[in-house]
């Protein structure tokens, strides 16, 4: 903030009396606009809070109401039973790891 006394701040100037109290009228002032803006950003940041809250909400709501139009979910029976099938290994046992197949069929259809 700029004011009468911005050129001698950073030197060796000793203010007289009267300026003294011009200064002190102006931390004053300065002070009490400090305070309105912290109250004011106190104030702006407990809405974003609440925003981000109910963003959040909003967007957990999205993702699961988005689960159950998902196209494994709409697929015939038949067809995942095939996908299931095709999925398994043919020459040796399936691993039961959950990065293979069939346990991380788990993870696209909870019904595998």
């Amino acid at each position: 903030m700029l004011s009468e006394f911005t050129s001698r701040l950073h030197t060796n100037y000793i203010p007289w009396d009267g300026e003294i109290s011009q200064i002190k009228e102006l931390l004053i002032k300065s002070q009490i606009e400090l305070f309105t803006l912290e109250k004011e950003i106190q104030r702006v940041q407990g809405l974003l809070n609440h925003l981000l809250l109910k963003r959040d909400t909003l967007q957990g709501t999205l993702k699961t109401h988005e689960a159950l139009i998902s196209i494994p979910r709409r697929l015939p029976w038949d067809i995942l039973q095939e996908i299931f099938l095709h999925c398994l290994p043919t020459d040796t046992n399936a691993v039961m790891d959950c990065k293979e197949a069939p346990l991380i069929l788990g993870r696209i259809c909870s019904n595998w």
